[in-house]
């Protein structure tokens, strides 16, 4: 059974929100690579165990600059990042196919100007292209710079195209 516990719909109610996963296409919107298997991964599981796989596009790349990396360790960083976030999600069942890195650097998901506009139309076009009718994102309430915006940018793809929003946070313990 699927535990929505760290599921939140707004404004739907939980059994809004079990509806909503069950029957609609979903595009899970992460900040950065990682995320959605931390935050969504049983969801991710269940899903493609249903035959409903979701489509993740992960806005940024994972290059967190640390103090001394040079550009090169920085890209490598990211790219290791980025193939263990496949790797993660191909053993819950979800192929390469299903999955857009966007690749923003880490640390500048915008929150506002031409930039998240143009963000929110990226958006827009992979759940037009993926045929995706509802959006799954960070709860703004996370405390993560990446996070708050990638919300701020699935509310905004919501408005814009009625489709369901939901929010994840961290999982319980």
């Amino acid at each position: 059974m699927l535990d929505l516990d760290n599921i939140a719909a707004h404004p739907l109610s939980p059994s809004s929100a079990r509806h909503v996963i069950e029957a609609e296409n979903l595009l899970i919107l992460a900040a950065n690579p990682g995320d959605e298997e931390l935050f969504c991964g049983d969801l991710i599981a269940w899903c493609c165990a249903r035959g409903r796989p979701p489509f993740v596009m992960v806005l940024a790349d994972g290059q967190e600059a640390a103090p001394g990396c040079s550009p090169e360790q920085c890209n490598d960083r990211a790219n290791r990042r980025a193939n263990d976030m496949l790797a993660a999600l191909a053993l819950l069942g979800l192929p390469p196919a299903r999955v857009l890195l966007a690749g923003l650097a880490c640390g500048k998901v915008p929150r506002k100007g031409p930039v998240f506009a143009a963000a929110v139309r990226a958006v827009r076009l992979v759940m037009w292209a993926r045929d995706c009718n509802a959006i799954l994102a960070p709860w703004p309430g996370l405390d993560r710079p990446d996070s708050e915006a990638t919300s701020l940018i699935a509310a905004q793809v919501a408005i814009e195209t009625g489709v369901a929003q939901l929010e994840y946070a961290a999982p319980k313990t």
